[in-house]
This record gives C-alpha cells, structure tokens and sequence, in this order.
C-alpha cells in the first residue's frame, strides 16, 4: 500500500512488513568491503565515475543503470569538468592522482598550463604539464626510475623532476613553500584571488611568489576547520565549517547558519551552486540541505535526511548530472530524480484529539461555553506522517497578548486559570522537512460569575454612589449646621463686645461733665449734656445690632469729635477723605468701630497739644473689600506708653481699641476673610520731643445694605 506522502508498506511471510519512506530514492551499495567510502563523484566520457581511492579505482552503472560495479581500468588522465577545476575541486578523502604521484585533497587551475594541487602530506605542489614529441621527451630522460602503488614506471629527469614512462604528455612537479597545514579545499574566486580552506582556518596562496598567507579578517571562524568554499553570482561567499555550519560574508557582513537556522547538521562536508536558480546544495553529516535566497536572507530548506530511509545521513558527496542529484556516503550511492525532490514539501496533517477542561473531556472544538469556573483547559493533538516518524515542531498562538506563535514538542497544550472571555487558539504542526500542516483552530468562551458581570458591578457602583451621595449630603449638612452655629456664637460676641463698647464711651463722657461741673461751668456742661444726651440716643438706638451705616457711623464720629473739642476747649482738625464710589448709605460697618482710634489719637496720642494738631481718616474700596486709614499728628504711641493719659478714675483700663481688634477679627471670620489691624507711627526717627504721628489702618468688607437683605 501507498501512503498520502509515497512511502510504501510491504508485508513478508515471516519477517513482517517493511517499510520504504521514499521509493523514488535509490541506495546502491559498494562490495568493496574495507573502502565503501567514495572519495569523488566526477563526470567522465558521459559516464558517472565514482571514485574511491584513486583514477584507476571506481566503481560505475551498468547499462541499466541498476547496479554499481568495481573497476579497474587504466585511464591516461582523469578530466575534470573545466568550471570544477576553474573554481577548484574537491575530494572527500585524498585520492592518488599519477601526475603528482601522491594522495591529493584538491586542485584548482592557476592558468592555462599551470595547476595547484592541494597533496595529503607534503603541502602544496603546482603542476605544469606541456606537449613534447617523443625525442624531446629521451633527451629529459636519465636512467634512474621507480614504479609507484599502481605499477607505472617514473623517470627523473636532468632537471629533477619525474616523468611518467609511455605517454606523450609529462609531469613537472614541485613543491611549494614549507606549508604543512591540510587544506580540505582550493578556491579561485571570481577577483581570481585563490582561497586555502585548512584544518587551521582560512589562506591565500599568491602564485607569482608562490606564498601563503593566513586571513585575519573573517575573525569569527578564523580558526575553525574550512572544508569547502563557494561563491554566488552576486560575489557572496560559503565557508563550510566542521561542527560550526555555514558562514557567509557579503558586503563585509557575516551570517552564520546552523542547526538552529534550518541546517540538518553542522559538520559541512560539500557546498554545490547552482547558478541557474541561485542556490546553494548542502551535505551535511545528517542529510541534504539546500540554501535559497529570500527577501535577502538565505533560508535553509531539508531535502534529504536519515527520514527517507538512508542508512547513515552522513552524505560526504553531492554531484547533479542528467536530472539526477547524486550523493555519497561511507555505506555507497544514493541517487534521486531532481523533479522528485519537491514530493518532500508533502505536509502532515494534524488531528484535534480532544480538550480536557477540569477532568472532563469535551468532543468538541468550536464554539466552546465554560462557566467562570472551568478554566483549566489541556488541548491534546496529534500530527501524522510516516516519514518523519513522529518527529514534529508544534507552534500555537492565542487571539491574547501579541498573538505570537510559541513553539513546543509536546503533543498538548495546558492553559490554567483562563479568565472570562473569548478564546482563538491556533495549532500547527512542522515536520523534519519543514513543512507545516493546515492550521487547526479550537475556540471557546469562558462566562464572567455573576459578581463579575457588567450588571452586577454598574448596581454595586448604583449603590456605592448612593450611601456616598447620602454621606456625602449628611456630612455637608453637619458642617453647614456647625458653620452656622459658629456664626451666631462669632455674632453673639461681636454684639457682647459691642456692649461693652458703648458703656466705655459712656463712661468717658460722663468723666467730661464731670470736669465742667467741678471746674464750676454749668452752662458749658448743660451744653455738653444736650449733646452728649443726643449721641447717647442714637447709640443706644444701635445698641442691639451687629452694623450700622456708614453714613450714620460718621455721623457719630463728628458728634463724639465735636464733645472731645469742647471738652479740651481745643479746636484740633479733623478731616474725612472717601472715595466717591463707596455708597455710605447703604454701606454697612460695625457700629462705634472707628470711635476707639479717634479717642486713642485724642487722648493717648495728644492731637490736640499740638497747635497744628489734626486727625485724618481715609476711606477707601477696592474690590470687595473697604479700607481704613486713621491718622494723626500727635505724641505716637511710644510716648505716649511713657506718660499714659488715663480718666480721672485711675482704676479705669482703656479696652476700646482691644475691643475693636476682636470685633475686626470675629467679623473677618464671619466673612471668611483676614484682616489685621496694624499700628504704625509715621515719623518714628524723630525726637521725641517732636510730634511723630501715628497711623492705624484695617479692612472690613464692603457690605451694602441691599445685598445683605438679599
């Protein structure tokens, strides 16, 4: 029977059934049985020559070109192809060649008579070899001789050399130089530069001096084993490597390429080219591999391996003739229609086993429903094909992350602790040739619990707004409700200040008809009472609130000014400058605000002991905000610290100004905004003799009436 990719199974009586990987391909054996390793596949008078010791020794087809047979037949000279020897050619094993008469490895063509051959022990030779007629060949010849292995007798000439006995062509030959290194393989390339692939890295041979360099550009295989050479149209060159690959340099690059690039092996034994489709044939010491340039990187692509049924894969000679590709290894020839070659990119075919997910199978693999809590998922498969013998590269992707293909050699998947969602996976099998197989897909969804989905958690966030809205309003209320509890007791205060207020200015007035009657002035102080009697009233009549007009307020301040100048018979200034834009009718203040500075300025401050003596307030609005400004020319603060002027009742302690502070604190606060009374003498670098003058300014805010009802 015949499988989808070829191979063959047949069945025996008592020796079961046999299988053939690949019929197309055709082992021959060699039946010499201490040297079965061919040493050189050359083509030869239309025929295929395989050689394995030396040009007298190969085996060749028969006419029905089923069986390899032994010969030993004389050949004058063994032609190499021209191209071979023009680039230079290559034996796997040193083969004795007569014209050198010794084991050589290589050879490549200098020129048109002369040609280098690489020899097995003794280093390099250059061979030249001349047509002469017979009697310029005696007058060469002496009359010492030898036989070499195969019987052919040599004379050496008067000019040292050898001569080989019957033949009108003759060899000259001689050594090179002193270099002892093997070289694996000779190389011309296409610059006419010849290249030396040893066991000890890479050289050049210059024939007009006949010396031998080393090459110390390629520093990362400087050193390695170079066991063949190779150059494409494009100038690129192959060095085939023992156990480190392929190494190509082009354009002062070098890519390496090995095992994990495609090679089937990295011991290198041969490169062929073929120029036509510009690749490169590959033997390996585990199959045929052939190189292909794409998007301008050389991929490696298996051809033949130990999965087509080869004995050893270890193919040490690759040779392309009449649409066969031929190769060698040390068990005989394997042989192979190029047409048939292309029969390998046959893919696998992978099968979709089963999924297990959570201990249970499922038959399955599309369109797969899990609860949230079956989401530990093994996909099991399997890829088939007879020739690979179960040798496979799997690659899988998912639809999460980057959908990147990871590779394994485990014939399943194991997915654990999936969360909800929709799942693609995808699954490809790789066989030895490189070949994929169709992409199979397994999808399945995977259900959120039901604290997981979208309903639950929007009526979790419902709920959560709502306690925090609730929250949220309870706590604004607890400290709106304690604002406003701080306000009355910042009301309450201001209006207990300004009870002690009005019974301070009280007291001081009384002092001053006090002094009018004992000074015996009884018209004087019934004046004053009538006027005092009236400020009195409108105090009073403001007593039980926080503000007052500012209209009215100055209208105090002049009554209390004018008392305070009939009380000192003093007619001292007093002056108000306000800005225009300040409505003093519908302007509110704290009432009797001002009243504690003036009396400050007249009593501590002595304004009226100077002749010029003047007391000067400054209203002014910016914004929202009202600026006050209080001076006066008289003694200063200092001073008047030094010589308090204090009521007639000595025990009495002046608050007015300490009240009006708390009162323009509480009222800042009430109003959320700051404000400081500041205290300042305005010309503190005089004598004190002199009158330097104090200055008091605050701000209250700008409040009219209106917007206060509002």
């Amino acid at each position: 029977t015949v499988d989808f990719e070829g191979g063959i199974r047949c069945s025996s009586l008592f020796n079961g059934i046999f299988y053939i990987p690949n019929p197309k391909l055709s082992m021959f054996k060699t039946s010499h049985s201490k040297q079965g390793h061919v040493h050189a596949i050359v083509e030869q008078n239309e025929h295929i020559f395989f050689c394995y010791g030396n040009i007298h020794s190969f085996y060749l087809f028969d006419t029905n070109q089923t069986h390899l047979s032994l010969k030993k037949t004389y050949l004058d000279y063994l032609h190499f192809p021209d191209n071979a020897l023009e680039t230079g050619l290559k034996f796997e094993n040193p083969m004795f060649i007569s014209r050198v008469f010794q084991t050589v490895t290589s050879a490549v063509r200098l020129d048109s008579s002369k040609t280098l051959f690489a020899c097995d022990k003794s280093g390099l030779k250059v061979v030249n070899d001349t047509e002469l007629d017979n009697s310029e060949l005696a007058i060469h010849k002496t009359s010492e001789y030898f036989f070499d292995n195969n019987y052919q007798k040599w004379f050496k000439t008067k000019e040292g050399d050898y001569l080989l006995e019957g033949h009108d062509k003759f060899t000259i030959n001689h050594s090179v130089g002193n270099f002892l290194d093997k070289v694996l393989k000779l190389f011309k390339d296409s610059d006419g530069l010849i290249w030396l692939g040893s066991t000890n890295g890479l050289f050049h041979y210059n024939p007009d001096n006949e010396t031998v360099t080393k090459e110390t550009k390629f520093k990362e295989f400087q050193n390695k084993r170079i066991q063949d050479i190779l150059e494409s149209n494009d100038g690129t060159l192959f060095f085939a490597t023992k156990a480190d690959g392929i190494f190509i340099t082009s354009n002062n690059q070098i890519t390496q390429i090995t095992q994990k690039e495609g090679l089937l092996g990295n011991t290198v034994n041969q490169l062929i080219y073929d120029s036509v489709l510009n690749e490169v044939w590959v033997a390996t010491n585990k199959g045929i591999n052939v190189l292909q340039k794409k998007d301008d990187k050389w991929i490696s692509i298996p051809k033949i391996t130990k999965y087509d049924g080869l004995e050893t894969p270890d193919i040490r000679q690759i040779y392309f003739y009449d649409n066969y590709l031929y190769f060698a290894n040390n068990t005989g020839v394997g042989r192979i229609k190029v047409s048939d070659l292309n029969l390998l990119s046959v893919p696998p075919l992978l099968e979709l086993k089963n999924i297990v997910v959570n201990d249970s199978v499922v038959s399955k693999f599309k369109n797969i429903t899990l609860p949230y809590d079956s989401n530990n998922i093994k996909i099991n498969y399997q890829a088939i094909r007879f020739r690979s013998q179960n040798q496979f590269v799997y690659s899988y992707r998912m639809n999460t992350g980057n959908f990147i293909w990871q590779t394994t050699t485990n014939s399943n998947i194991t997915l654990t602790a999936l969360p909800p969602g929709s799942y693609k996976i995808q699954i490809k099998a790789t066989n030895v040739y490189g070949v994929d197989s169709e992409i199979k897909e397994v999808t399945f969804d995977i259900d959120s619990a039901f604290w997981m989905t979208f309903w639950f958690k929007a009526g979790i966030l419902i709920i959560a707004v709502f306690i925090g809205y609730r929250v949220s309003i309870n706590t604004i209320r607890a400290y709106r409700d304690q604002a406003e509890f701080q306000k009355t007791i910042n009301e309450l205060q201001v209006i207990s200040l300004q009870s002690k207020m009005s019974p301070h200015f009280i007291f001081n007035s009384l002092n001053s008809i006090q002094n009018f009657i004992l000074k015996n002035e009884p018209k004087k102080a019934n004046d004053y009472l009538l006027e005092f009697s009236k400020l009195i009233r409108i105090i009073l009549q403001n007593s039980d609130v926080t503000s007052i007009l500012l209209n009215k307020e100055l209208e105090i301040l002049q009554m209390y000014v004018d008392l305070e100048r009939k009380r000192l018979r003093s007619d001292f200034g007093y002056v108000i400058e306000m800005d225009q834009d300040i409505d003093q009718y519908n302007c509110l203040i704290p009432s009797l605000l001002i009243q504690p500075y003036i009396e400050n300025s007249i009593w501590h401050g002595k304004v009226y002991s100077n002749p010029e003596g003047e007391i000067k307030i400054t209203i002014k609005k910016e914004g929202s905000i009202l600026k006050f400004d209080i001076r006066d020319n008289g003694i200063g603060v200092a001073n008047a610290q030094k010589s308090r002027i204090k009521p007639m009742n000595e025990k009495h302690k002046s608050v007015g100004t300490s009240i009006t502070k708390k009162r323009i604190q509480l009222l800042s606060e009430l109003n959320n905004q700051i404000s400081e009374v500041e205290i300042t003498e305005l010309f503190p670098n005089l004598s004190p003799n002199i009158f330097v003058g104090t200055c008091v300014r605050f701000n209250i805010p700008y409040v009219l009436k209106e917007l206060k009802n509002e």
